[in-house]
């Protein structure tokens, strides 16, 4: 009997905390702790993305299409990791905008207003790329294998008699 390792098992691979610190005021200054893609885990799923666009090429190849069975396994292979894909892409853009609001912080100088809206900014940023990366995590966790198979399910009634079985 094999056992499937939990997320606990694999979270030191997949994530490292970092310690941030955001940009502190005159009268204070907060730390945020922030989940981060390690750059182990971000080479993964940059090598998903590159084998989910070989795929997507694949697909146009007069070999693939004249091939019913192959092109059905490479559809499959390709579905199986566009929800990843698409993530990770959202992922990196978010990270983007992360610096980019951060500059804007750094930028603004003395102007309370502009700080304070870059500062929100900063905030909504970390709680979607908290929010993409556990939804990678999940994404990454290895596949059941009796999942791609059918099942029938039949429902009887218990009691009741006849009238029962009509619902």
């Amino acid at each position: 009997a094999t056992t499937i390792p939990t997320i606990d098992a694999f979270a030191p691979t997949f994530l490292t905390r970092i310690s941030q610190h955001a940009p502190s005021t005159s009268s204070t200054s907060s730390t945020c702790l922030l989940m981060a893609l390690d750059s182990s885990m971000k080479e993964r799923l940059d090598g998903i993305r590159r084998s989910y666009l070989a795929l997507t090429e694949r697909l146009a190849d007069p070999d693939v299409i004249g091939n019913s069975n192959l092109l059905m396994q490479v559809m499959k292979d390709r579905s199986q990791s566009e929800e990843v894909v698409q993530a990770f892409d959202e992922y990196t853009q978010f990270e983007t905008e992360l610096v980019g609001a951060k500059e804007l912080f750094q930028e603004a100088g003395d102007d309370n207003e502009m700080r304070e809206m870059a500062r929100s900014e900063i905030k909504d940023i970390d709680a979607k790329l908290e929010e993409l990366e556990e939804r990678i995590k999940i994404l990454l966790l290895p596949k059941d294998p009796n999942d791609d198979r059918n099942c029938m399910l039949e429902i009887r009634a218990g009691t009741g008699g006849s009238e029962a079985n009509i619902f």
